[in-house]
């Protein structure tokens, strides 16, 4: 994200209320602007196509089936994100970017593999159990890979530093999205669904090949080198928990009350809880702009912060380095507890806009009940997940996956017991996850703080470790030091 960063600095050191709109735009646009272009571009298809007037049950074959895709490409594709951002990291760091397209390919096909290994399954089912059309599966199938290359290419494209056309990506693809629908409905006569599933599955498929474009047109050269990144995956493992736990933990608590009163079966083979899944995304919705608050204070006072320690930690005096690790630290908390305060009062502001607003849509009663408690536990979520990132800085891994295994834990557990309370507390397990996860993470930090220097100075090694097969004994080659 140093990309962002430096556009952020360069815009807020104006200090102006300008600036300030300015640079909240641009990290909105290079952080959730694309999900936001999404879910705009959903809305206005449905519009224009009279998604309300459409026969109920194909309503909820199609609104499970968007859902799906969604929920099981991010489920797929977000366990790799963290090992694949080291590696690029690395390989740029080390000035090596000719490794960095073999190892997209390479990973891609690992990840379409494991997509497919879920995906395909699914669709077979379907098609035999559910008796749905095998053109309607397949579209939709095409729509799940298109998603997961999407999310897939993202994360090589944070390298690029060009946010605006990651953005143009997707603002292609969704636009022509909603062309497409309006044609096939209105010049060709085919049937909103399919119109629908079908636009949507084109324009995933085009952003993820625009994507791809970009990425072949950053990374030229090819060292042919597709075996290395798979050793990130066994030397990083722990970061491939840490956003596998985590990914779950955000989706567990749907999962378990798809097996309640509160779920529909759509064709005996879509199964969801409309009244849950839309309190958890207005609970999501309320609490988004904590990515976007997270990423300016981290990328225009934290990171300066950091940037100074490490310098001090490789020509600095002891004091030098105790002095910029107080510093570091004391930007944390000033930080976390600032991003704190304002989403409270942006998320508390927006539920009460929620409860005037959404009862005139027809979205009320039961859902805005459920809505209050993740509301706040979203809210706790994303700053568990603010915290995570913070401890990915020093290296502390083994902390962040216990963080995440925690939330998925306690998520999972606490969401079993809430099924027996009233539905205004449903959402008392999720919250309890959260606010285990936030507490763990927190302490974590503060653990780091206290133990920084071991963790810097003590940590690794100086020497390439050899083992004497002979005797069992570890010793040390000291040749090349």
């Amino acid at each position: 994200m140093a990309g962002i960063g430096f556009e952020l600095k360069k815009i807020f050191k104006k200090n102006s209320i300008v600036a300030k709109f300015r640079g909240s735009t641009y990290a909105c646009i290079t952080t959730i602007g694309p999900l936001l272009l999404v879910f705009a571009t959903l809305m206005i298809i449905y519009i224009l196509l009279g998604y309300n007037n459409i026969l109920f049950a194909t309503r909820e074959r199609l609104s499970s089936t968007i859902l799906y895709i969604f929920i099981f490409s991010l489920c797929t594709t977000s366990p790799f994100n963290s090992v694949l951002s080291r590696y690029v990291a690395d390989k740029i760091f080390e000035n090596r970017e000719e490794d960095i397209l073999p190892s997209y390919y390479a990973a891609l096909g690992a990840n379409v593999i494991f997509s497919a290994a879920f995906g395909i399954p699914f669709t077979i089912w379907g098609v035999i159990v559910g008796r749905i059309n095998i053109l309607y599966m397949f579209i939709a199938y095409c729509g799940y890979f298109g998603l997961v290359l999407v999310f897939f290419s993202m994360l090589y494209l944070t390298a690029l530093k060009e946010y605006f056309k990651i953005a143009g990506a997707f603002f292609i693809g969704m636009g022509i999205t909603v062309i497409l629908g309006v044609v096939f409905v209105k010049i060709f006569g085919i049937n909103v669904e399919y119109a629908i599933i079908t636009a949507f599955g084109v324009g995933f498929l085009i952003t993820g090949f625009l994507q791809f474009g970009l990425i072949r047109g950053y990374f030229k050269n090819n060292s042919g080198n597709y075996r290395e990144v798979f050793s990130y995956f066994k030397l990083h493992w722990k970061l491939l928990a840490t956003n596998a736990f985590y990914t779950l933990g955000l989706y567990v608590h749907n999962f378990i009350f798809w097996t309640t009163s509160l779920r529909i079966v759509v064709d005996s083979t879509f199964v969801s809880a409309p009244t849950y899944d839309m309190a958890t995304f207005i609970a999501m919705m309320l609490n988004i702009s904590t990515m976007v608050i997270f990423i300016v204070q981290v990328e225009t006072n934290f990171h300066d912060q950091y940037q100074a320690y490490c310098q001090t930690v490789i020509g600095g005096t002891g004091e030098d380095i105790r002095y910029a690790k107080k510093n570091m630290f004391e930007a944390i908390r000033k930080e976390m507890l600032y991003i704190f305060e304002m989403q409270a009062i942006i998320t508390i502001a927006l539920y009460l806009v929620a409860l005037i607003f959404l009862p005139t849509i027809g979205v009320g009663g039961m859902i805005l009940a459920i809505t209050a408690p993740l509301a706040v536990a979203y809210l706790l979520i994303f700053m568990m997940y603010n915290l995570i990132i913070f401890i990915f800085y020093f290296n502390v891994y083994d902390k962040a996956m216990y963080t995440a295994i925690i939330f998925f834990s306690v998520t999972f557990i606490g969401s079993l017991i809430s099924l027996h309370l009233t539905p205004n507390l449903y959402g008392l397990g999720v919250l309890a996850g959260a606010f285990s996860g936030f507490t763990y993470a927190y302490y974590s930090i503060r653990n780091i703080e206290k133990h920084l220097d071991h963790y810097i100075f003590c940590s690794g090694t100086i020497a390439p470790k050899i083992i004497d097969t002979e005797w069992g004994h570890t010793i040390f080659d000291n040749r090349g030091i």
